[in-house]
């Protein structure tokens, strides 16, 4: 005997998994399903549900623009450190070391974006495009304020102590261009137009027997 025959059974739909929050920042739109095969066996498969960043050019050009990248972060990383390296009173300040510390970690960053810009696929999902482009776009911001803070306080020290002056001055020269190498590698990027496409249907569908087994 039924206690409600009048309500309708509702749909059955394939578990979903909840996943902790680092991994939904890595793996953005991604959704986990649990299936049992025939043998009674328990699995899970994880698709892909959301938006696809396609770069406008050739994937010939998209390989040199990760080598374009990867030099303009190099080279603006030797002036850096020749700069900051160098046996000058102004580099022996506590205002240039809490600068030069902020260099360090924000060119860090910048390396980060620029190491995942070149491992990322030609097509990239939402997780992929975040930890790439935008955080190329992101870490060049900080990593262009802290050299030109750097660059600003040798000014103000080469005033407080006139020594070894022409030093002072290629250094400041070399955190300026520095400041626009990683100026020009976002610039670069922030033109990019990216093609937003949405994964395929058939793609994200759960697995048949997943359904089977909801059933």
């Amino acid at each position: 005997m039924k206690l409600f025959p009048d309500r309708k059974p509702e749909e059955s739909k394939p578990p979903e998994y909840r996943h902790s929050f680092m991994f939904r920042r890595f793996f953005e739109d991604f959704k986990t399903y649990e299936y049992v095969d025939p043998d009674g066996k328990v699995h899970s498969k994880s698709v892909y549900a959301g938006r696809i960043y396609t770069p406008p050019f050739s994937p010939a050009r998209y390989r040199l623009r990760k080598l374009l990248y990867f030099a303009l972060w190099l080279a603006a990383g030797v002036l850096v450190y020749y700069a900051g390296s160098r046996a000058l009173p102004v580099n022996m300040s506590p205002v240039t070391v809490a600068l030069q510390i902020a260099e360090i970690v924000c060119m860090c960053w910048v390396l980060i974006g620029v190491c995942n810009y070149c491992l990322a696929p030609y097509q990239r999902t939402i997780g992929e495009q975040k930890t790439s482009a935008k955080a190329l776009l992101t870490g060049t911001v900080w990593a262009m304020a802290a050299l030109c803070a750097a660059a600003a306080e040798s000014v103000v020290f080469l005033f407080i102590a006139r020594s070894r002056v022409p030093l002072q001055l290629l250094c400041i020269g070399f955190y300026l261009v520095a400041a626009a190498l990683l100026y020009a590698l976002r610039t670069l990027e922030k033109r990019v137009a990216y093609e937003i496409t949405f994964a395929a249907q058939e793609e994200t569908a759960p697995p048949d027997d997943a359904e089977e087994n909801a059933e």
